[in-house]
């Protein structure tokens, strides 16, 4: 049986609202990881793949100019993100996977976990070279 119209109507609403929220964590990190690659690394994918080629870009320690901003665990939390960014973007909300949205809500909290330590030790990283060029 069913639940009455009205709950199907705020469960649709709730897994909607959620996914945009989702995808809003997603792409503020990304836009992040974008300032990232062309401030510092002066060099940004650009290539079909370049959501995923980003991400992976932020796993890399570049040589001579900064420390890899993500270590692998948050790499591989982030990357469900990123796809479900496109599924949300490329699919209708009615389509969705609502035991998916639900997976990844509960997971969200334990990936920006991972997230904000790795940005604030590249901040840091960023910190130590604005001292540096002050005391040179």
């Amino acid at each position: 049986m069913l639940p009455p119209r009205s709950t199907q109507m705020k469960h649709t609403h709730f897994i909607s609202a959620a996914a945009l929220d989702l995808h809003s964590f997603y792409a503020s990190t990304e836009r992040l990881f974008e300032l990232i690659a062309v401030e510092i690394d002066k060099s940004q994918p650009t290539t079909g793949r370049w959501h995923r080629d980003l991400l992976a870009q932020m796993g890399i320690n570049v040589v001579n100019v900064r420390p890899a901003v993500l270590s692998q665990s948050t790499h591989a939390a982030l990357v469900d993100y990123l796809e479900f960014r496109h599924v949300v973007r490329n699919v209708y909300t009615f389509n969705l996977r609502p035991l998916r949205v639900i997976e990844l809500i509960q997971n969200v909290r334990s990936t920006f976990g991972l997230v904000q330590p790795d940005l604030l030790a590249f901040a840091n990283f960023l910190d130590g070279l604005s001292t540096a060029d002050e005391d040179a």
